[in-house]
């Protein structure tokens, strides 16, 4: 039968001490019977083993006592010796790991009898000592023979101890047994349901481009697919509309999919490569919550992946997005309904107010700037005053400087400042090149007015402008500018087009397409030579486009310092803050693109003190997801981001730490696919 090591202890200095006192009185006995030399060897002996056990005891009944004090912070020993009893296992340490008191139910749960002297660390591995020692305060979990535990101590110095005591500290610790409430939580995890909305991207453009048997037989081919994917988690799955699909399926079913990136999206690209008609699917996965909950945040995760081009996941969690299995390919769709509904639904607006405030991001670029100088035409020709907020214009100086030139646009250009005060509910506000509230001259302006419209082609971040009267936002454009320009031809101003206005526009679209190399479509060459029907001057473009000899060796100087990372990735590092260093380290970051096996460049440069990055790429590596990891956004080839309260050296790392999870998790998907 198992017993108490202490226990133990106390019986066999009992038994000494009664031995102590038989030999005691045999002496006693050998001094009546007359042999005085063994009576006084067996009176010694019994007298010393008599004495050494009540020290001995004395000893141990101290030191207990004193670990019984610290366990019940001094109160009454009572209290203490219920411990040897309490139902919970406790153990007293010191300060180096070994256990010099327990009670029953900590030898109990360790199944061994004499825990005294023994490392707890050598029976349960789980508890590091180092690291319990480190922390101070003593609070967290361990595993032992498959239970868990919560494991509570103090440690215990010797100002709260007797002052005599050799041990600077004690530790002691107590055992909460979590098993079962760990298993009912993992339980709760996993089977709570996640909630999944499906959506077939270019549904109808597939519909137009085949006869109706074909078209069905893909679309029933997709419904096959979807079907199967829904039935590895069991899950429930329900047609919501002819392009849409609602799925429930158990928590602990998304790490499988997560593991196989979600495949589903890639067999369906597998058929429309088949096929040779672009279309995929999209979906949006709310986890975390109620299925109420999860269901909004589905439809919320939808949105974003649809605004980010579409051919991926979006999980929504409790704190975070996360996207996944997307090759971002984002398809030039022919049909231009989208576009003739957005510029009549656009005039229906300019007409309805007094005036019109076109806003772009802070800093404007030449897409930026072009897409505003094409509205602002439109906004005329429709007998309103237009707005251009202008802020921070050094990117498109020269142009800027053209623009005041020209005595029809006086007026016009105004500061953020101005435009609070012209901004009320007969304003039309119009967002163009950005849908982040965060970018813009002054986020107050959305607060001024109700009637506000939105005009972007990048990739949907989470933090999208809202609410808004309406939106045409394309992700598959090349350019804001490209968008403008289609709008512009079903407002029927073409006519009215400026010389220097349609060069703006055409100045947009060759910065962002790279001089038509990336994100460029059927569209963006309808767009351009509808630009050049309207009096384009490409000569007077090239001119505009010129710098001067101090720049162009700035630029130079920053391609110069450029180091390669990961082979194929180009970095370079501008300390000196340049008078137009912002135009200059764009231009750089486009100038590193051009060297041999570069796929994406980067330039880290000073602005405000501010540390800033610009990113270019041809396509194939994605700046804007890497930019985002470090708060940045943008589009796939063209992105940037800015770092508060940074070095250089340290953006640098954390750039380069970016682009290796970045390639990480293509390299997983290449190999998944």
């Amino acid at each position: 039968m198992k017993k108490n090591y202490g226990r133990t202890i106390r019986l066999l200095l009992c038994l000494a001490f009664l031995g102590g006192i038989l030999l005691a009185a045999a002496g006693v006995y050998s001094v009546i019977v007359d042999k005085l030399p063994a009576a006084a060897g067996e009176i010694i002996l019994g007298a010393a083993i008599i004495i050494q056990s009540v020290v001995v005891y004395a000893k141990r009944e101290k030191e207990e006592k004193e670990y019984m004090n610290i366990l019940t912070g001094n109160q009454q020993i009572t209290s203490g010796n219920v411990l040897r009893f309490f139902p919970m296992p406790i153990c007293v340490l010191h300060i180096a790991g070994d256990i010099v008191w327990f009670n029953e139910k900590m030898s109990d749960m360790l199944k061994i009898n004499d825990l005294y002297g023994v490392k707890l660390e050598k029976v349960m591995p789980s508890i590091k000592w180092g690291s319990v020692i480190k922390s101070g305060k003593i609070d967290r979990t361990a595993e032992h023979n498959g239970r868990q535990y919560h494991v509570f101590g103090r440690i215990i110095t010797a100002s709260e101890r007797e002052e005599d005591d050799k041990e600077k500290y004690t530790v002691y610790l107590y055992f909460v047994d979590k098993t079962q409430e760990v298993e009912i939580t993992r339980k709760y995890l996993e089977e709570r349901y996640d909630v999944a909305l499906i959506s077939i991207d270019n549904y109808d453009y597939v519909l137009q481009k085949t006869d109706d048997s074909d078209g069905q037989d893909i679309l029933y081919k997709i419904s096959q697919f979807t079907g199967a994917w829904v039935k590895e988690s069991g899950g429930i799955l329900k047609k919501t509309d002819r392009d849409k699909y609602f799925v429930l399926f158990e928590h602990k079913y998304l790490d499988m999919y997560i593991e196989k990136r979600f495949d589903l999206l890639g067999k369906v690209r597998e058929l429309s490569e088949q096929v040779n008609i672009p279309f995929s699917i999209t979906l949006g996965i709310g986890t975390g919550g109620s299925i109420t909950e999860n269901e909004a945040g589905a439809r919320t995760a939808l949105d974003l992946a649809i605004g980010r081009g579409g051919d991926m996941v979006a999980v929504k969690e409790p704190t975070q997005y996360r996207f996944y299995a997307s090759k971002m390919r984002e398809y030039d769709k022919s049909t231009k309904a989208k576009a003739r509904a957005g510029a009549l639904a656009i005039k229906s607006f300019i007409k309805s107010v007094e005036r019109v405030v076109i806003i772009g991001h802070s800093g404007a670029d030449f897409d930026c700037f072009g897409a505003a100088m094409g509205l602002q035409r439109a906004v005329r020709c429709l007998g309103k005053k237009p707005y251009i907020v202008c802020d921070n214009m050094a990117a498109v100086e020269k142009l800027y400087k053209r623009v005041r030139e020209v005595s029809d646009y006086e007026g016009m250009l105004i500061p953020k400042d101005r435009a609070l005060e012209l901004t009320d509910h007969q304003t039309l506000l119009i967002i163009v090149d950005t849908h982040r509230p965060s970018l813009l001259p002054d986020p107050e302006l959305l607060t001024r007015t109700d009637k506000i419209v939105l005009i972007d082609h990048h990739r949907r971040s989470t933090d999208f402008i809202s609410p808004l009267s309406l939106t045409h936002h394309e992700p598959y454009a090349s350019s804001t500018c490209e968008m403008v320009t289609e709008l512009l031809q079903y407002m029927n101003v073409g006519d009215y087009l400026t010389s220097l206005e349609v060069q703006c526009l055409y100045m947009g679209i060759l910065m962002d397409t790279k001089n038509f190399i990336v994100k460029t479509g059927v569209r963006t060459f309808e767009a351009a030579s509808y630009l050049r029907r309207h009096g384009l001057d490409t000569v007077a473009v090239k001119h505009m486009f010129a710098v001067d000899k101090d720049e162009y060796d700035e630029r130079a100087e920053i391609v110069m310092s450029m180091e390669r990372v990961f082979d194929n990735i180009g970095i370079s590092v501008c300390r000196e803050q340049y008078a137009n260093v912002r135009v200059i380290a764009s231009q750089a970051a486009d100038d590193m693109m051009n060297i041999d096996n570069i796929e994406a460049s980067f330039v880290i440069y000073p602005l405000d003190n501010v540390v800033c990055i610009s990113g270019r790429s041809l396509g194939d590596i994605n700046v804007q997801e890497i930019l985002e990891q470090l708060g940045g956004g943008g589009h796939s080839t063209v992105a940037g981001a800015q770092l508060r309260n940074k070095s250089f050296d340290d953006v640098r790392e954390e750039l380069i730490r970016a682009v290796g999870v970045y390639l990480a998790g293509a390299e997983e998907r290449g190999n998944k696919e």
